[in-house]
């Protein structure tokens, strides 16, 4: 038997039954294949796994020094407004004009980049609105650059982008629409705008390599479900004058160990932490005492007078 006729990923051996071949790439440690052969070697896959990790992660980092294209033949649309021509070949990285048929381009459509295999996108400054779902489902998209013009920006639009690692926010965006940065589940970095005044609902639900949110002074609102399931979160820091942590806000955020509520706050949800399962510690304000929270059994609950 030579050394070709084992399988290097599941240690199957091929000889014993050449017209069956295994299907599948990799078995559970443990199991023998079917057919007869050895049982996988763990150490080799484990390192398989690593090194296909690995090789993501390069190529991922490479998409922040990919080419810009302005090629017009990108584009379509009527003056001041933009749209990518229907057929159109998109590059992997694009460029939004600045200028379109003498006018200024100020606003990103609904759906414009929706679905697409684009990976890098700079917005030129000017850009004040982004659509709705404008880039919802860009499943390969890592990196996009936004202008600090920008104030609006859609709900869904950036919605399960699960390759995008960085929302780095303009200042003068006020609101974090209902599921911006859904299922965005390689987001690492957020930077939350001076300027925010609610974060909604499910804005960053299933961010799941995110570790770290600050809300900054000024925000009054954190909506339902804005960041559950966070996996990764272990810290989140909030202001003196939020107003609302609503139904299920950081539900779910199993790395979380402990949470202060700020002082002047109206309202907590019973269930805004609930399924946090490292959770220790809960401080809240003498003003909530008597709140039922629905916590881990070993939390413990301490009120600031």
């Amino acid at each position: 038997m030579s050394k070709t006729d084992i399988c290097p990923v599941c240690g199957y051996d091929r000889s014993r039954d050449a017209a069956k071949y295994p299907a599948l790439a990799k078995l559970r440690e443990g199991a023998a294949p079917s057919g007869g052969g050895s049982s996988p070697d763990g150490a080799r896959i484990a390192a398989l796994e690593a090194r296909v990790a690995a090789l993501e992660e390069q190529l991922d980092r490479q998409v922040y020094s990919l080419p810009i294209t302005e090629n017009p033949a990108v584009w379509a649309g009527e003056k001041g407004y933009v749209r990518l021509r229907k057929g159109a070949a998109l590059p992997d990285g694009v460029a939004v004009p600045a200028v379109w048929k003498g006018e200024p381009v100020t606003v990103l459509g609904s759906f414009e980049f929706s679905n697409s295999l684009i990976r890098r996108v700079v917005l030129p400054e000017g850009i004040t609105d982004i659509g709705r779902h404008c880039f919802e489902g860009c499943g390969r998209l890592v990196e996009v650059e936004l202008p600090s013009t920008l104030r609006w920006i859609g709900p869904s639009a950036f919605s399960g982008c699960e390759k995008l690692e960085r929302a780095l926010l303009p200042d003068a965006v006020e609101a974090v629409a209902d599921d911006t940065f859904f299922n965005c589940r390689s987001l690492r970095e957020v930077k939350l705008p001076a300027a925010l005044r609610t974060v909604g609902e499910r804005a960053f639900r299933y961010c799941e390599r995110l570790e770290r949110i600050e809300i900054p002074a000024g925000a009054t609102v954190i909506g339902a479900e804005a960041f559950a399931d966070c996996t990764s979160l272990r810290e989140a820091r909030l202001p003196d004058g939020l107003g609302w942590i609503e139904n299920r806000a950081f539900a779910g955020c199993s790395a979380l160990r402990e949470i202060a509520v700020p002082d002047g706050i109206k309202n907590v949800r019973t269930d805004a932490f609930v399924s946090c399962e490292a959770l220790e510690k809960v401080s809240l304000p003498g003003s909530l005492r008597g709140l039922k929270l629905r916590l881990r059994q070993s939390c413990r609950v301490e009120y600031r007078d």
